[in-house]
């Protein structure tokens, strides 16, 4: 059984996952309104996903040790307002930049909701009986199912605006609950690696900022253009000062658990890799429903469709209570995935993609499920847990931004100044080379996962496994 600390790390890496998901079915279904509204490619219309995903990363490990040092609930009123701030500023932007600006706000109020949620999520569910948790849990199921029909809705009925009543409704549930549930705070820690924060998120940014500005549609040379090459050289050289600041900084972040194992740099990437390919499926519907003019529910009926796979595996992941075979189902879903996007390409059929993203969205739920934590707790030393899931999720959450980002860019071969909404039914052979190269990318990187999930699975000895 877990430790209280354990526990508690568990379940902030679980909470962070929740709810990325939701802001990721909540807005996923708008984009193709955003990209009218804004007269934007793919590739810029999915930094409305990717910048959230991005900024969340970032902001959970500072408004964490925030919360263990002044307190969770003072870290949570501040960030429902930045949220609703957030929220307020998206919904009304007429430009581009203060409706990013929004989204970025909400990311920061987001992450600064999880310390409270994960301390009394559990604590509540376990105080209910075996009956009503079950009702919860199957009604917030249920609801993960709906929530990319209602956007759809919403967008279309009422414009997209609309949907960030959403996201009102969100922050009043959580104030709602603040109010009912009392928290004694008791700050027991303080000090954080910020700068060791910052610098990670600039690579990100200027990571995903060479991604979107490169026109791989002109080959590996591309990445030498003027235009891009000083965005990969700031990139790629920003790992220079993170490494210098963890070295010498009082309060590193990463250095103390990342150099301690090296099985640890495998078990990042293997993370890294699983938010690439969730966040990547979630841009599918949007894909098809554009490529094939399924009209403005299409995104939100095939989203829908993945959730609801998504939740029908649950039961069978919990099912598989030990440890060590649900890795192996996690990593038998990885090659299932890889196989089942060679299939898409071999197909190559649009009769087919109803039952390709279930399966997909039915597959990966498996692969997200993989505990990584019982590594953790093998590898890294107990007071170290704490920071080293926590820089698991912001690799995650990282690995889904740069994901959408990459896909997008490959869907933008057709024409990258042609704003993605208005697809023509005779572009159909450049559709199907498109879908070819971003398939096979898909393809590979599940192979990959696949591949770092055996590696996980070498035997040694560890310290900190008892």
């Amino acid at each position: 059984m877990l430790s209280r600390s354990r526990r508690f790390s568990v379940e902030t890496y679980i909470i962070g996952l929740i709810l990325s998901t939701l802001d990721l079915l909540m807005v996923v279904p708008i984009l193709s309104f955003v990209t009218q509204e804004y007269y934007l490619s793919m590739h810029w219309t999915v930094w409305v996903v990717s910048l959230h995903l991005a900024f969340f990363s970032f902001s959970l490990p500072v408004m964490d040790n925030w919360a263990a040092s002044r307190g969770k609930m003072e870290v949570l009123w501040t960030a429902l307002s930045l949220f609703v701030l957030g929220t307020v500023v998206a919904g009304l932007a007429n430009e581009w930049v203060w409706f990013m600006s929004g989204r970025v706000f909400q990311a920061i109020g987001m992450g600064g909701m999880v310390p409270f949620l994960a301390t009394h999520t559990r604590r509540k569910l376990c105080k209910l009986g075996k009956i009503n948790r079950r009702l919860l849990l199957l009604a917030f199921a249920l609801l993960l199912c709906v929530i990319p029909l209602w956007s759809s809705w919403l967008a279309h009925m009422l414009g997209f605006r609309a949907v960030f009543v959403l996201h009102i409704l969100y922050a009043l549930a959580v104030s709602l609950m603040a109010k009912k549930w009392k928290v004694v705070d008791q700050p027991s820690r303080s000090g954080v690696g910020v700068e060791s924060i910052i610098f990670f998120g600039l690579i990100i940014l200027f990571l995903m900022l060479a991604i979107t500005s490169t026109d791989f549609a002109k080959g590996w040379s591309a990445l030498l253009f003027r235009e891009v090459l000083p965005l990969w050289i700031v990139a790629v050289g920003m790992v220079v000062p993170l490494l210098m600041v963890e070295r010498q900084g009082r309060y590193p972040f990463f250095e103390p658990h990342l150099f301690a194992n090296w099985r640890l740099w495998i078990l990042y990437l293997h993370v890294t890799l699983q938010g690439f390919l969730w966040t990547t499926l979630t841009l599918l519907p949007y894909w098809f429903t554009q490529a094939y003019h399924l009209g403005e529910y299409g995104t939100g009926i095939l989203l829908s469709l993945i959730a609801t796979s998504a939740v029908l595996a649950l039961p069978f992941i919990a099912a598989l209570s030990q440890s060590v075979y649900l890795h192996r189902f996690s990593c038998f879903a990885f090659l299932l995935t890889s196989s089942v996007y060679l299939l898409m390409i071999w197909l190559n059929d649009f009769n087919y993609i109803l039952l390709t993203v279930s399966l997909l969205g039915f597959i990966l739920s498996f692969a997200l499920a993989d505990p990584v934590h019982h590594y953790m707790f093998q590898w890294v030393s107990p007071r170290r847990i704490r920071s080293g899931l926590m820089a698991a999720g912001m690799f995650r959450a990282a690995g889904g931004a740069i994901g959408l980002v990459a896909a997008a860019r490959l869907f933008s071969f057709i024409d990258p100044l042609l704003p993605f909404g208005f697809m023509h039914r005779e572009m159909g052979h450049l559709v199907t080379a498109i879908e070819i190269r971003v398939f096979t990318l898909f393809a590979g990187v599940s192979l990959l996962s696949f591949l770092l999930s055996i590696l996980l699975e070498i035997k040694k000895v560890s310290h900190f496994s008892k």
